[in-house]
């Protein structure tokens, strides 16, 4: 092309110099003088176009590869972000590698082995040829062919299939592929054990390995290998404006510490983070409501725990106080109620002393308690040592393993003690009392049962609404009285003054050194000693076997006169001297139904020994002296 514009300026050149020549030998013809120029300038004309017709066709096909390599390089860092935002965090088979998107079935248009630009892809989607974009996909990790990466639901997993190396990041995950000025795809994608990618012809080809694709995802973030949910940056970081994370920051694996500014932080406050869960444990925050303001964490299911910035202050020596507002201290509760508030047992090596009142709910364990008030216990009081106190109230079991010594009123529900007891006031006791001794200045009341194994000694009244056994001596200065049981002593009851009893006594010896005196009767083996009541001047005192004695009417010495019954003189045991039995029927003596006044039948003799007259008197009788036996009568 150049020669050719070359040789039209050597014909300009030669046709300038013959012009010359024939203006200076003849005038010549114009007429030629016009065609030549004409002839030039049309010659020029055709050289110029063939000069810019190359240029300017190298310039647009530029253009057009320059246009679709930026149309693929932005479909290809969609197709990677698409990717990631899949389920699982795309990585859908859980391999810890992402699978890239499926690509839309391209009916054989496409590059054979794949298809064309899933439509998640918000990029130009047709070449400056006017071809489609050709679209290939690999499946990376150890676990290919899933069909729960099958994204578009339509029963194809449309990914080729990697080498299922566990590590291996170095082969083509993604190709975007033009056809290219010619508009024909001579690309072919493979999967498998060589996963690879061919081009033939003019197919333009961006491809990514697994490697270069996490890189390219975000600049200089990288998509952490074997964990598609992170993302990693290898440079220093410096936020010059406000940051905002939506969840926690982990710094376990950092080789440096947090540094803060002057700045610092700000920790929530207990409005902002009000509840301590599961959910919330290992969390901080900071109670305003308390002065001054205290640092909390959450210790599930504890609850909010203080820490630093203690509310106690320091004292003389090595004391400790706190006294701010109305100060409690709570021992296993957050809501304290008391100055000391203590869910669960107490435990002391040495003394308690309280100089109020000793009040307890539940059980109170010491070795020795001391206290110069009162002391109510509503659970159980058991003490190892021994105990003094000024009053004892309880409502539960009372149990002292050493001494009981109460110098005022003793209320208890149950008491046992396996030293001494002593009261200086009232022991009153509603339930069991166990004791070893037993000693009072006061009265003594128990509602239950009392057991004392050694000596007992009351200076005062002794009530005992139930059993009262006693293995010792019991040393009664004042009454001993029981209104609703009885009162058993399985030993001898010596008694130097007056038993006076409004109910039973009962024992197997009874001895008196003084008059027994009953306004009762007195039962011995189950019979009666005494009347019921004094009998009237006109009876007299008879005894019945089983019954015991009665009044019935004297017919001798009474008002009434006559003489005693043949039945009252038999009662008179061996001695019935002085006595006439009178006015009775018939005797039988070996029968028990006689026919005649003395009816005597006996297979046997009969001797009648006596030492007076045997009168016989029958009047009206056919003979004065009737005998009928079998056998002799002697006289």
């Amino acid at each position: 092309m150049f020669i050719g514009i070359r040789y039209c300026l050597q014909i300009i050149k030669n046709a300038a110099t013959k012009h010359s020549s024939l203006t200076s030998n003849q005038s010549g013809n114009i007429f030629f003088a016009l065609f030549g120029a004409v002839a030039v300038v049309g010659l020029l004309g055709t050289a110029t176009v063939s000069l810019m017709r190359g240029p300017l066709s190298t310039m647009v096909e530029i253009k057009n590869l320059t246009q679709a390599e930026s149309d693929m390089a932005i479909a290809s860092h969609l197709t990677l972000l698409e990717a990631t935002e899949l389920a699982s965090d795309g990585d859908c088979d859980a391999d810890g590698f992402v699978e890239p998107l499926e690509w839309v079935d391209a009916g054989g248009a496409g590059p054979t082995g794949g298809g064309f630009l899933p439509p998640e892809v918000a990029s130009s989607h047709t070449d400056p040829w006017g071809t489609e974009y050709g679209y290939c996909a690999w499946d990376a990790g150890a676990t290919t062919g899933v069909i729960a990466c099958d994204v578009d639901g339509d029963g194809t997993n449309r990914r080729l299939n990697g080498n299922g190396g566990a590590a291996d990041e170095t082969y083509t995950v993604i190709a975007l592929v033009s056809a290219g000025p010619d508009q024909t795809f001579g690309t072919t994608c493979v999967g498998g054990a060589s996963p690879s990618i061919t081009k033939t012809g003019d197919d333009i080809i961006i491809e990514y390995t697994y490697a270069t694709a996490t890189a390219a995802t975000g600049g200089l973030w990288n998509i952490k290998s074997g964990d598609p949910s992170i993302a990693e940056i290898s440079k220093n970081l410096e936020v010059t404006g406000g940051a905002e994370f939506t969840a926690g920051i982990d710094l376990t694996n950092s080789s440096a510490a947090l540094q803060l500014g002057a700045a610092s932080m700000l920790f929530p406050d207990e409005t902002t983070l009000a509840t301590c869960n599961a959910a919330n444990d290992g969390l901080v925050r900071i109670d305003t409501s308390a002065n001054p303001d205290i640092l909390q964490l959450c210790d599930d299911p504890t609850g909010w725990v203080s820490i630093g910035g203690s509310t106690w202050e320091v004292g003389a020596g090595d004391d400790i106080y706190y006294n701010s507002g109305t100060p409690r201290v709570g021992i296993g509760t957050n809501l304290p109620l008391q100055a000391l508030d203590v869910v669960g047992n107490i435990a002391t090596t040495g003394n308690v002393a309280a100089g109020g009142n000793l009040v307890a709910t539940g059980n109170l364990i010491g070795a020795g308690l001391t206290a110069t008030s009162n002391g109510s216990i509503g659970g159980t009081l058991g003490v190892t040592g021994a105990t003094s106190l000024s009053t004892l109230g309880t409502s539960g079991n009372t149990t002292v393993g050493g001494t009981l010594g109460v110098t005022g009123a003793t209320s208890l529900s149950t008491l046992g003690t396996s030293g001494n007891t002593t009261v200086g006031g009232t022991l009153g006791v509603t339930g069991a009392t166990s004791l070893s001794t037993l000693g009072t200045s006061g009265n003594t009341t128990i509602g239950g049962t009392l057991g004392v194994t050694g000596a007992t000694t009351l200076s005062s009244t002794m009530s005992v609404s139930g059993s009262a056994t006693l293995s010792g001596t019991l040393d009664a200065q004042g009454a001993i009285s029981n209104s609703t049981g009885n009162i058993t002593i399985s030993d001898n009851t010596d008694v130097t003054g007056n038993i006076v009893a409004s109910g039973n006594i009962g024992g197997v010896d009874i001895t008196a050194s003084s008059d027994l005196i009953a306004s009762g009767t007195v039962i011995v083996n189950g019979d009666q000693l005494g009347p019921a009541s004094v009998c009237l001047g006109t009876e007299k005192l008879q005894w019945t076997n089983g019954a015991g004695w009665s009044c019935i009417t004297d017919l001798n010495d009474g008002s009434a006169g006559g003489f005693d019954t043949l039945s009252e003189v038999l009662g008179s045991g061996n001695n019935a001297s002085g006595l006439d039995a009178v006015n009775f029927g018939k005797i039988g003596v070996g029968t028990a139904t006689p026919s005649s006044a003395i009816h005597m039948s006996s297979a046997g003799t009969f001797t009648i020994d006596t030492h007076a007259g045997v009168e016989i008197s029958a009047l009206g009788a056919a003979n004065a002296f009737d005998i009928t036996s079998q056998d002799n009568m002697y006289l």
